[in-house]
């Protein structure tokens, strides 16, 4: 038996090999494989209704997830992320984010019920600081 110790199979993330990224989540010790979904997101909110999500974005369904404020929006795939963007810009929004299925789960979809940390991006931050910063008063 051989091990490699090349960079090309160390993990960038702690204990999920380079490959591996974006099919493994990691949960509580456990591994699950996964497949994000091109068709679907999820969105945290709370003070704005089904319906009025529903005007907002072009979706082709639009489902509350019982038990937590999240609701399940489908779209045309090509779409996936333009409709994300349009949601995370509605100010009742918390947070969009992609649905992934278990491999082999029979259909088993996994929702992540709070803004996963490395959404954030540049753009992002530079976004909510300027939404700040015109609720304070002041204008670019």
């Amino acid at each position: 038996m051989t091990s490699s110790t090349g960079a090309e199979n160390s993990p960038t993330v702690p204990g999920v090999l380079a490959e591996q990224e974006g099919v493994i989540l990691q949960r509580g010790g456990e591994e699950l494989a996964i497949d994000k979904l091109n068709d679907r997101f999820t969105v945290g909110f709370a003070a704005m209704s089904l319906d009025e999500l529903t005007a907002r974005l072009e979706a082709k369904s639009i489902r509350q997830i019982p038990g937590v404020n999240l609701a399940e929006v489908q779209v045309e795939p090509d779409q996936l992320d333009a409709a994300m963007q349009q949601a995370r810009t509605l100010p009742a929004i918390a947070f969009a984010s992609h649905v992934y299925q278990l491999q082999n789960g029979l259909n088993t979809l996994v929702y992540l019920p709070t803004k996963s940390p490395f959404s954030l991006t540049i753009a992002s931050l530079k976004q909510r600081l300027e939404q700040k910063l015109l609720l304070w008063g002041y204008k670019r």
